[in-house]
């Protein structure tokens, strides 16, 4: 995750062992699996079968046990919704779309290093509290065109090693928590702005329009979305990014001037008007 644009895993789908489906969840604040609290269920996209209920395992591992009897229909190639939410309200509800025919399992991509477990990214709710050691970027994004909240964006905060993503709920609101950095007496100390740490902040958005606040976002849709623009100030203009200075132990509101929220540009694809 060098790229410092919003980003989210993409899964791809390997063939494996039985169960016919199984998946790990990630929480990218504490670089754990979530082992509990999460309801994750498939369904067929083409609305024959049953919602099959995925049952948590140890590593946070879901397995989808009742899926055998789905064989003749998978092997049609239908896609297949994924659908997780949390009712401990750490993570934002996601769904994520399955390409058909599905493999006899599904993992995310290779990891970062041989020694970790193959995943994928959950997002931090915006009440999420702040784990120790670290600082949350907490506000709600507005639409400066639409004068409606920016639904969905996607955001990244960048400290020029690492990027950090996360997303927006269906009123804009957010929150991306963050590591403090280590040894840095500032920092540890609460002093200043932690000894010159500033973390740029990016945005991917495409506008509000097309989400259904009914139903989880699509996880493939909020990966795709363009680059957007923020505003530091009222008057503008917006740009692609904003240097940010937050201290230990305080939420970092994140706001256009003194305005309760923080101004987003929606941005268009290459050759669109």
């Amino acid at each position: 995750m060098g790229d410092a644009s919003p980003t989210f895993r993409s899964l791809s789908l390997v063939r494996g062992e039985t169960p016919p489906l199984a998946i790990r969840f990630w929480d990218p604040v504490l670089n754990a699996p979530v082992g509990d609290g999460l309801t994750a269920s498939v369904r067929l996209a083409n609305g024959q079968g049953a919602v099959v209920a995925g049952a948590g395992g140890p590593a946070g591992l879901y397995r989808f046990p009742g899926m055998p009897g789905w064989q003749r229909l998978l092997a049609a190639g239908p896609d297949c919704l994924l659908t997780v939410t949390d009712a401990r309200g750490r993570f934002l509800p996601l769904l994520l779309r399955l390409p058909g025919p599905l493999p006899a399992q599904l993992e995310a991509e290779e990891p970062e290093s041989p020694d970790a477990p193959r995943r994928l990214l959950l997002c931090s709710a915006p009440a999420r509290p702040v784990p120790t050691g670290m600082v949350a970027l907490r506000g709600q994004l507005w639409d400066h065109a639409a004068d409606a909240p920016a639904a969905y964006a996607a955001v990244a905060a960048s400290d020029g090693s690492r990027s950090y993503a996360g997303a927006a709920d269906e009123r804009g609101c957010l929150a991306l928590i963050l590591p403090v950095p280590p040894l840095r007496p500032a920092l540890r100390n609460g002093n200043g702005n932690g000894g010159g740490w500033r973390p740029t902040l990016r945005v991917r958005y495409g506008g509000s329009s097309g989400w259904s606040p009914a139903a989880p976002p699509d996880l493939a849709r909020l990966d795709d979305q363009p680059p957007g623009l923020l505003f530091a100030t009222l008057n503008g203009p917006p740009a692609p990014q904003l240097d940010l200075a937050p201290q230990p132990g305080r939420d970092l509101i994140l706001r256009t001037d003194q305005l309760p929220f923080l101004y987003v540009q929606p941005g268009t694809r290459s050759g669109s008007p």
